[in-house]
């Protein structure tokens, strides 16, 4: 607690630094407010009261509509497919700009992304994107040919579902700042436009209002402004700006790069109350030694006129007790894999998949030659019913004991009940009609709790959710060591969302099996795996995969612990 405290007087020195020295008005390209309405001159301001600027209004049937009324801008998709509309307007790309608009979510998918486009090419095939979602998600990208995420699809505490939200861009010299309702959420070089149009995205079945659109010039005052400091190596080191998002590393040293500029010129530069050299162009480099656990770094740049900035990192030095100790610990461990794969069903009224066998042979291969699973310690279950599963998990109870671990995989049908508020699994004998072989969650969560197991990890293809499934912000605490996680006794589940059947070709599965594969750590965590995967899953499906504790089956806060062979 006493170093929590200590960090909030050192933020709010850094905030009261970017505003202020010496009784001086700082002009910070960080700080919204300190850029004044008197230094932004308005290149196009459309308040939506006519069709002035030449939006595609319209409608065609079953695709879209586009309409302007009461002062808004009506945007919608009527659909499975986004929506696009873009007017041409010259921006001086070497000039001081600002982009701003206020949109909102109106109905539709709220896991759809909708809200500015810019600097698009001509031909429509290139463009920047700065996005919200109607669920409460922000994400930054460029399309050219892929999409390349510069800020990744992340929850957002100053967004505001349902209601007007600020999007701004700013850019500053040669830098990019985007503000959500005011406040900084990203910084990074500016990029050049593909081309001259700007516009909208409404998201597929979805619809959204646009209060206004504004494109102005700016032009400073006679104020100064604090030099940039940019992070460059690690890379997302740029993101460790606070104890939960701090950057994870074995290392005892960590060599940062970056550069500092400064329109009038860099003063000096410190890190740690140690001087930095810094070369012709503000490029520098500097290693910093790490004590185990969490270091606070302090960066601090100076121009000419001494006005200063300063940039705050949070790296975790992680350590491992006992040198020696964990591959003794660990040489002993157990591994057992329940393999479920569904792919035909007795009813043809239940679609049949190709996926899931496809799945569980790519999931087992996995296991087996990279992991510590061997493979007589692996059941897996083509096609099976009902009555293949209760035996299969009543075996595991009998057979496992306290100091083993498994793994259970599902992949096939599923179903979630609204009214009911259960998940089920379809076994082969499934009837669409008729609910009494499909397999409960609750089942599931039984089964789970009398199995004697140290560990046991839940991977499912199918909805698994509701009263049994704690979700939590994966990576939120410090990670402890991997001896202490996997000491201590966990029930863990990860699934691909909870859509009510899964997708024949699983994103889901795509990627987890991937990481697996690709993995090179030694240790390997349940709840690492997924916070590897999750943003890719986001940004290739409609799902949102979770991962969390099945609630009231013994787990105690360890994780599920892959081991490399």
């Amino acid at each position: 607690m006493k170093f929590s405290g200590k960090i909030q007087v050192v933020l709010l020195m850094v905030f009261c630094l970017s505003v202020r020295l010496g009784g001086q008005t700082v002009w910070d390209p960080k700080v919204y407010h300190s850029i004044s309405a008197e230094e932004k001159t308005a290149l196009l301001l459309d308040n939506f009261d006519d069709n002035r600027y030449s939006w595609g209004l319209g409608q065609a049937e079953n695709d879209w509509l586009e309409k302007i009324a009461e002062g808004k801008l009506h945007f919608q998709s009527f659909n499975d497919n986004d929506k696009e509309d873009l007017i041409k307007f010259e921006v001086p790309p070497e000039r001081d700009f600002e982009i701003e608009t206020s949109v909102r979510f109106i109905k539709g998918d709220t896991a759809r992304f909708f809200g500015l486009q810019w600097g698009k090419s001509s031909d429509f095939n290139n463009q920047y994107d700065f996005l919200i979602s109607g669920n409460g998600l922000v994400s930054i990208d460029k399309f050219s040919g892929d999409f390349f995420d510069y800020l990744p699809p992340a929850p957002l505490e100053f967004l505001k579902p349902g209601h007007f939200n600020k999007l701004t861009i700013r850019k500053i010299n040669t830098n990019y700042y985007f503000f959500v309702n005011e406040e900084l959420i990203h910084t990074m070089p500016f990029k050049p436009f593909f081309g001259p149009y700007f516009g909208f995205q409404v998201g597929k079945n979805s619809a959204i209002e646009v209060d206004y659109f504004k494109i102005s010039e700016i032009i400073r005052l006679n104020v100064n402004t604090a030099p940039d400091i940019y992070l460059t190596e690690p890379q997302q080191i740029e993101k460790s700006i606070s104890i939960s998002s701090a950057f994870l590393t074995p290392a005892k040293e960590i060599t940062l790069k970056g550069t500092v500029m400064d329109d009038g010129g860099v003063y000096d530069m410190f890190i740690n109350d140690t001087e930095v050299p810094f070369g012709i162009s503000g490029e520098f480099t500097a290693s910093i030694p790490l004590a185990p656990d969490i270091n606070l770094v302090r960066i601090v740049a100076r121009d000419k006129q001494l006005i200063t900035s300063e940039k705050i990192l949070y790296i975790e030095r992680t350590v491992t007790e006992q040198p020696g100790y964990e591959k003794d610990r660990f040489s002993s461990v157990n591994y057992y894999a329940l393999l479920i794969s569904v792919g035909q069903y007795d009813d043809p009224a239940i679609t049949d998949l190709d996926q899931p066998l496809s799945d569980g042979a790519r999931l087992k291969e996995v296991l087996v030659k990279k992991y510590t699973f061997p493979e007589k310690n692996i059941s897996w279950l083509k096609d099976p019913n009902r009555e293949d599963l209760i035996v299969a998990f009543d075996n595991l109870g009998k057979m496992l004991t306290k100091d083993d671990n498994l793994l259970v995989f599902y992949a096939g049908h599923g179903y979630w009940d609204n009214n009911m508020e259960v998940g089920y699994w379809m076994p082969r004998d499934s009837k669409m009609s008729n609910p009494a072989n499909w397999f409960a969650n609750s089942t599931i969560r039984d089964y789970v709790r009398g199995i004697k197991a140290r560990h046991i990890l839940l991977i499912s293809d199918a909805c698994f959710s509701g009263g049994i499934l704690k979700t939590r912000n994966v990576m939120a605490n410090a990670t402890p060591g991997i001896i202490n996680l996997y000491n201590i006794p966990s029930r863990k589940v990860m699934t691909s969302g909870t859509l009510s059947e899964v997708p024949d070709e699983s994103v889901f599965m795509k990627y987890l099996i991937r990481q697996l594969d690709d993995n090179q750590d030694t240790y390997l965590s349940s709840e690492q795996l997924f916070s590897k995967i999750k943003v890719a899953v986001l940004n290739n499906s409609q799902t949102i995969p979770q991962f969390g504790t099945i609630q009231d089956t013994g787990d105690e806060g360890g994780d599920f612990i892959f081991i490399r062979k």
